[in-house]
């Protein structure tokens, strides 16, 4: 019982996590350079049966829930846009502004 709830805690946390990064991208679609942030998450295991030395995950293996793996920030480059003002500067293709 106490591992399903724990489980189940884990796995709300870290949703709840990645809702808050969506709402920023949302949050953010209009604002000009702003660079969206992707959430990956990874299993999290607390025994794994092993047989003779290999480590082939079985049907015994116990997952115990999931956590955030990272936070990877969106690279790809936008569109240009003219704005015909001597001041706007932008970059075309890979670089950042120091």
């Amino acid at each position: 019982m106490t591992q399903g709830y724990y489980a189940g805690l884990s796995g709300i946390q870290s949703h709840q996590y990645a809702i808050d990064v969506v709402s920023d991208n949302l949050a953010n679609v209009n604002t000009v350079g702003y660079r969206g942030s992707n959430t990956e998450f990874a299993s999290l295991l607390s025994s794994t049966v092993v047989s003779a030395g290999t480590h082939t995950p079985t049907a015994d293996d116990i997952e115990v829930g999931v956590r955030l793996q990272a936070t990877t920030m969106n690279t790809t480059g936008g569109t240009l846009i003219n704005t015909d003002r001597f001041g706007d500067l932008s970059l075309s293709g890979n670089g950042w502004f120091g």
